[in-house]
């Protein structure tokens, strides 16, 4: 078998790479065409929620389906309330509203919708903040 004929991974990898760079800068040329109105400022957008709702701003250091590492008391208020989960929700609200009042691309549409779904947040919260868990009793 000649040397040509055998499979070389540092080739294959090669065009893989070659394949993705072309993928990424396709990708970058049509976000160069999205208009600002679609670029959102999310701890700007989150800020301004929390402000307008009368709610604590959400700790920067929130890792993990937005539950804030604070202190206890900050994790029963936020078990009490759910607040971190409505600010997220307000700033889901705010973009929809954005995205119904002008024409752009469908996949940023999907991509903020699936970005700021709550879904895991609120599961996540009624796990932690469960009986069995902290104790902490929904009012």
């Amino acid at each position: 078998m000649e040397m040509d004929d055998k499979f070389h991974p540092n080739m294959a990898l090669q065009q893989i790479l070659g394949q993705a760079e072309a993928f990424l800068l396709c990708v970058f040329a049509c976000l160069l065409e999205v208009s600002i109105a679609f670029c959102v400022d999310l701890n700007a957008e989150m800020d301004e929620c929390a402000r307008v709702n009368r709610f604590p701003r959400l700790s920067s250091k929130r890792r993990g389906f937005d539950f804030g590492f604070g202190s206890l008391n900050d994790t029963e208020y936020m078990c009490r309330t759910k607040f971190h989960i409505k600010i997220i929700q307000c700033v889901k609200e705010r973009c929809e509203a954005t995205f119904r009042s002008s024409s752009g691309p469908e996949f940023m549409k999907v991509m903020w919708s699936h970005t700021l779904n709550t879904r895991r947040s609120e599961r996540a919260a009624a796990y932690i903040c469960r009986q069995h868990n902290l104790r902490i009793e929904n009012n």
